[in-house]
């Protein structure tokens, strides 16, 4: 009895971790629910600019689309929804997969909400990149943008996910502060 009145804990903490989200397949204008049955959108409503690239070469769902920026110094994502004053969580991935033919490896910057930023270096075509970073928003909206740091390469995303975080979720995180997290797997 105690073992299962355990587990319920458990399991009710991780359903309450995660308030709203919106996760957006970049590329594509169609929703879809993936293999871990969760829903994601297309970008339509979230940008105007950049240009649908599809990647064959990858098992998940939401890596098998992109979109990458050749014009303007800078490409933004905004609209997405969050709890004004909350703490959200944003996650963005990219999948290279060589979508343009060239194998090279791009380097571009990403902003998020105007003022936490980070180089994002590819490495490797076929090895997804992650950046995550968790923040206090400034209003019920966010925006994620991508910058251009060079001729060269084109700046690209094939995913943005992005969850309100419960309340007493990180608290020493004050206003104008960031938490980045940068994995390869």
């Amino acid at each position: 009895m105690a073992s299962a009145l355990l587990f319920l804990l458990f399991f009710h903490s991780i359903i309450t971790l995660s308030i709203a989200s919106v996760n957006i397949d970049c590329g594509t204008s169609l929703s879809s629910v993936d293999n871990n049955n969760i829903k994601w959108v297309g970008d339509t409503d979230f940008i105007t600019s950049g240009v649908s690239a599809t990647v064959s070469s990858t098992t998940e769902k939401s890596h098998t689309t992109l979109r990458y920026f050749p014009t303007d110094e800078s490409n933004c994502y905004s609209n997405i929804p969050v709890t004004k004053g909350g703490k959200v969580l944003v996650r963005t991935m990219f999948y290279y997969g060589n979508y343009d033919g060239k194998f090279s490896s791009p380097t571009f910057s990403i902003v998020f909400e105007g003022k936490h930023g980070r180089t994002v270096s590819i490495t490797s075509a076929f090895v997804p990149y992650i950046l995550e970073l968790i923040f206090s928003p400034a209003s019920g909206e966010t925006n994620v943008c991508f910058v251009r740091t060079s001729t060269s390469s084109d700046p690209f995303v094939s995913s943005i996910e992005v969850v309100d975080l419960a309340d007493g979720m990180y608290d020493d995180l004050g206003p104008g502060e960031g938490l980045f997290y940068q994995q390869r797997i």
